[in-house]
């Protein structure tokens, strides 16, 4: 640009000397050489912010597809977010829904440790045991024969925890369920015509007989003992057959005797 404000100042001037002109000429070869290395440096300049611009533009197409990249990752991670809300809130409701049987199973657990905690302490509170003689006083007292069987009565009570028998009427009731043991020891005096026989019962039907019968003078004994199931409310007693004898005094000879061994 200088060169040619020069060489228009140089045109318009007025004819100059020799001298002046081999200047001038001078002064213009000095600007074109001056005037080149510009136009070089321009030019290493454009080609420098060319090779800039292509690395940025090259950036900036990296830049685009990692933000697509990313773009694509945001989304998946927005899916999975859904997802994971999903289930987290299924698994919440599952909790809440394991929560509840767990209160459940809690409070059916309380309630059954209180029935074991009952039952416990009715079977150490549950204790069954009785025997009693059949007159207990007295010297003479021979019972019998009757003319249809007869049940016993067992009056002279030694033991009776838990009131299971009456010895009014010689009947044991069984006050639960269990297994019991029973045992009879029978006395009569000798007679050659009438023996000593009598029945456990169980509820009406026989269970066992104690049987004795000696014809020389003196005494006849005879035992008999049973472990029994017992439902609660069973009955059990003692019956003298028809036409039999039996006898006891205060000695006591003829005992009937039971006891709870242990609840089922």
């Amino acid at each position: 640009m200088k060169f040619f404000i020069v060489l228009l100042v140089l045109l318009w001037c007025p004819p100059c000397k020799t001298d002046d002109l081999s200047d001038d000429i001078d002064t213009i070869a000095a600007l074109l050489i001056q005037m080149k290395a510009e136009l070089q440096n321009t030019k290493t300049q454009v080609n420098t912010m060319e090779a800039k611009l292509g690395a940025s533009e090259k950036l900036v197409k990296e830049l685009q597809k990692e933000n697509k990249a990313l773009s694509m990752e945001l989304r998946d991670l927005k899916v999975s977010s859904s997802t994971t809300d999903a289930n987290v809130k299924d698994v919440q409701k599952q909790n809440k829904a394991l929560l509840n049987e767990l209160g459940v199973l809690k409070n059916r657990i309380g309630t059954t440790e209180v029935s074991v905690e009952q039952l416990k302490n009715q079977n150490q509170g549950m204790k069954v045991a009785f025997s009693a003689a059949l007159v207990g006083e007295g010297f003479l007292n021979t019972i019998g024969p009757f003319n249809q069987q007869t049940t016993l009565a067992f009056r002279h009570v030694f033991t009776n925890v838990g009131n299971a028998y009456n010895p009014s009427t010689g009947i044991f009731t069984a006050p639960v369920k269990g297994v019991y043991l029973f045992t009879l020891y029978i006395y009569a005096p000798a007679n050659e015509q009438v023996p000593v026989t009598t029945s456990l019962m169980k509820n009406q039907q026989q269970v066992l007989v104690a049987h004795g019968h000696l014809a020389i003078r003196f005494t006849v004994n005879t035992s008999n003992g049973v472990s029994l199931l017992l439902e609660k409310g069973d009955t059990v007693y003692v019956q003298l057959w028809q036409s039999r004898i039996i006898f006891d005094n205060v000695n006591c000879h003829t005992t009937f005797s039971g006891h709870l061994l242990f609840t089922v």
